[in-house]
């Protein structure tokens, strides 16, 4: 009787975390980056809470940037606002943007976070901010943007 050896293939080694998943790895990014950019924008200012109603654009980068889309839950249970910004500068620029989302009474619920990188002068980019599971949101006001020459 003869024996057979059978010979298992080389097992390859698994792939990092990040590289089996792509997406989360990026949203991960983009939120630790935001994080750093409003730390770092916000630093040295004497500034009260972003208030419930909506208010009057306070910087030239808010003038920027206009709500077109508030809520509404997507296919996933998110809402999220959807933002237009026109570069009204003479330089390319990055913009990050926070949207305040709110109930019928002006109560604030939430917000969405986004971005928007390398807008040319004078052009405009659609970005989607975006937010957790909130409900009940009704409207949604520009609550910060920080806008960087990229």
């Amino acid at each position: 009787m003869t024996q057979q050896t059978v010979s298992q293939p080389a097992s390859q080694p698994q792939a990092s975390w990040a590289r089996r998943h792509p997406i989360l790895t990026g949203l991960g990014a983009v939120v630790g980056f935001l994080v750093v950019v409003g730390a770092f924008a916000n630093s040295g200012t004497n500034s009260s809470p972003s208030a419930p109603f909506a208010a009057l654009p306070t910087n030239n980068a808010e003038r920027d940037v206009a709500i077109t889309k508030c809520g509404g839950d997507d296919q996933f249970g998110m809402n999220g606002v959807t933002v237009r910004i026109t570069n009204s500068t003479d330089r390319t620029q990055s913009y990050f943007v926070t949207a305040s989302m709110n109930d019928a009474a002006g109560n604030r619920l939430g917000e969405a976070n986004g971005a928007s990188n390398s807008v040319a002068p004078g052009q405009s980019a659609t970005a989607e901010l975006l937010a957790g599971g909130v409900k009940g949101v009704t409207q949604c006001t520009v609550a910060n943007v920080s806008r960087i020459p990229s």
